[in-house]
């Protein structure tokens, strides 16, 4: 454990978890295994993975696995996860009868899920229901509590006299146009500079409606909070985003920066305040458990918030890995909302571990041009990373960061099959603050992608490489 806030957080997890039964609902069969870590027992597990996933039998023992309808790991986790269980309701009843035949057992998911399905079982995890009105990009839920851009709607297609008038109304020429409804990782969000520029990436957005607000130069952020069981909030300490481009002209999320000199201490405490206000709507609507918000951070004293997530963010995994070592620890509490007495003494040990351990987290991934099926997967550990090329060279499955040197965590299987114009997701890589700006220096945005090339050269058979 990694000081104070590792060991009040175990303590914490483990009051929770020991001697329950549970039933995960995850992504993959592995994402919440450390449930057993603190004293807990896995009755079952329901494995909710993209479309594309190899073949797999619809029962293996105690997992239970269901295939998404999309194949892009943003769309899943907002909008298909929740949708795939519901479609599959009548699995989903017979896999627990089977598993859980008493319905003792406590529901753990990270994302939302429909509630209903899994009857009376006590449920750590967000209703689906409820997150999807909050989330969607038409909700006036966040700007209720917090400064967020003003939006117009915006009728597509439209002629070069409309977008103009747009620009006059919103005071600027650069305009971001989003869809309205659920996506994530910004894959629903176009910067257009102009009426060619709108042209060409709003038809990626669907025929759906859409709405349009003035382009605000910034750095992109993000931070979460917790509505605990008793109605409190616990603020999480914030941090930088890292933005890939797309080839859609879209910001896509790429990762996370966790440094102390990133924020004042005075930009830190009033963040926290907001998330608090932010929590305290949450529940008053009904809402408990982990949250997330991005904003755009304009100056020392602006921010400009413009997503909510009713769920854990991006940026969970790494402020696991820096507080206690990517134990469960973190994860459990923020799921089982547990009451918090020394919320604000929690909040300040949490915030020490991030001041001592500063820590990058890169999402590598990037879009295919062709279809492929990937038949061998770069292994997880650890890498030797030399910023210009990229070149890679995996150094094992142990040992830990310095400025050379990063650890892979691998989610991509072997056998997946990917469509032309599909994101792969090979994992995340954590590494020092200087290994990740030596990288942003030498790749910009393409980072994360020219990692992934990297690390599929170093491990694939001549010929069969990233193309």
């Amino acid at each position: 454990m990694s000081g104070v806030a590792g060991a009040q957080l175990a303590a914490l997890a483990r009051a929770r978890l020991a001697g329950r039964s549970f039933v995960a609902v995850s992504i993959g069969p592995g994402q919440l295994a450390g449930v057993t870590e603190l004293g807990g027992e896995l009755a079952g597990v329901i494995a909710v993975v993209p479309a594309g996933s190899p073949d797999l039998a619809k029962e293996t023992g105690d997992v239970l696995w269901l295939a998404g309808a999309s194949r892009d790991i943003f769309t899943h986790v907002v909008d298909e996860f929740a949708a795939t269980l519901a479609r599959e309701r009548s699995a989903v009843a017979r896999f627990l009868a089977r598993v859980d035949p008493g319905a003792q057992a406590t529901v753990i998911s990270y994302l939302p899920v429909p509630r209903d399905i899994f009857g009376a079982r006590p449920m750590w995890g967000q209703d689906s229901a409820l997150c999807r009105v909050l989330e969607d990009k038409g909700s006036a839920a966040l700007a209720s509590v917090l400064p967020t851009p003003r939006w117009l709607p915006l009728r597509w297609p439209c002629d070069p006299g409309q977008w103009a008038g747009l620009q006059e109304r919103l005071g600027t020429r650069t305009l971001v146009v989003q869809a309205l409804g659920l996506s994530g990782g910004g894959t629903g969000t176009r910067i257009c500079e102009d009426f060619v520029a709108a042209t060409r990436s709003v038809p990626t957005l669907g025929s759906g409606p859409l709405r349009a607000a003035a382009f605000v130069a910034g750095d992109p952020c993000n931070v979460m909070g917790l509505v605990t069981g008793d109605g409190e909030v616990l603020a999480l300490p914030c941090s930088r985003q890292l933005v890939a481009g797309d080839a859609s002209g879209g910001p896509v999320y790429a990762g996370n920066c966790f440094e102390a000199g990133d924020f004042t201490a005075d930009e830190r405490a009033a963040v926290a305040g907001e998330v608090r206000q932010c929590g305290q709507m949450l529940a008053r609507a009904g809402f408990d458990g982990p949250f997330g918000l991005d904003f755009l951070r304009v100056d020392a004293g602006t921010r400009v918030y413009h997503d909510l997530n009713p769920r854990m963010n991006g940026a969970a995994a790494l402020l696991a890995e820096i507080i206690d070592g990517a134990s469960f620890a973190l994860p459990a509490v923020l799921l089982s909302r547990p009451r918090l007495g020394g919320l604000r003494s929690l909040e300040s040990a949490i915030a020490a571990a991030v001041a001592r351990c500063p820590r990058w987290r890169w999402f590598i991934a990037d879009t295919l041009a062709g279809a492929r099926t990937i038949e061998v997967v770069p292994p997880a550990g650890r890498w030797q990373i030399a910023a210009a090329g990229p070149v890679a060279r995996w150094c094992g499955s142990d040992g830990g960061l310095d400025d050379e040197h990063a650890v892979l965590g691998v989610t991509l299987t072997a056998g997946v099959r990917v469509a032309a114009g599909e994101r792969v997701v090979l994992g995340d890589l954590s590494c020092t603050p200087a290994l990740g700006r030596a990288l942003m220096t030498a790749h910009g945005e393409r980072a994360g992608a020219r990692l992934l090339a990297a690390m599929f050269v170093a491990t694939c058979p001549k010929g069969q490489a990233w193309p």
